[in-house]
């Protein structure tokens, strides 16, 4: 069984992005502040993900990865990543039609690539599992 994310689920994420952006802060997220919150707060979210996966490193042994608090730091990076990329493309047509066509043209992109091709093997690039822990 495949893991690798589809094209509808990458649809369905950033459309459920935008309405919590909306949920959250109105109209004003699409503002150029929003955008530079959401870019910190995706690379604060990140480097907690790489603390979870690397900080308790010691050169005289293994420790023992804890994945539940990593997988949850990783969600709240795509998570801000998203409303990263829903911020970009408001810039140009904050309409919720007009901001997700954007986005869509790009996620059809990349789904034209090799990257998020359907496979059988959870360590191929695109897959859950190799993104996150198959270190």
């Amino acid at each position: 069984m495949s893991k690798v994310v589809t094209k509808d689920q990458m649809k369905a994420m950033f459309e459920a992005q935008f309405d919590l952006n909306v949920a959250y802060n109105g109209d004003e997220w699409k503002n150029i502040q929003f955008y530079k919150r959401f870019s910190a707060s995706f690379d604060e979210e990140n480097a907690e993900f790489l603390e979870e996966l690397t900080g308790m490193w010691k050169w005289h042994g293994r420790v023992k990865i804890d994945r539940q608090a990593a997988l949850f730091e990783a969600v709240d990076a795509f998570h801000y990543m998203l409303a990263t990329a829903l911020a970009v493309a408001a810039e140009v047509d904050g309409s919720k039609e007009g901001c997700l066509t954007q986005i869509y043209e790009e996620v059809n992109q990349l789904f034209m690539d090799d990257f998020f091709q359907q496979t059988d093997n959870p360590y191929q690039y695109g897959s859950v599992d190799h993104f996150l822990f198959a270190y």
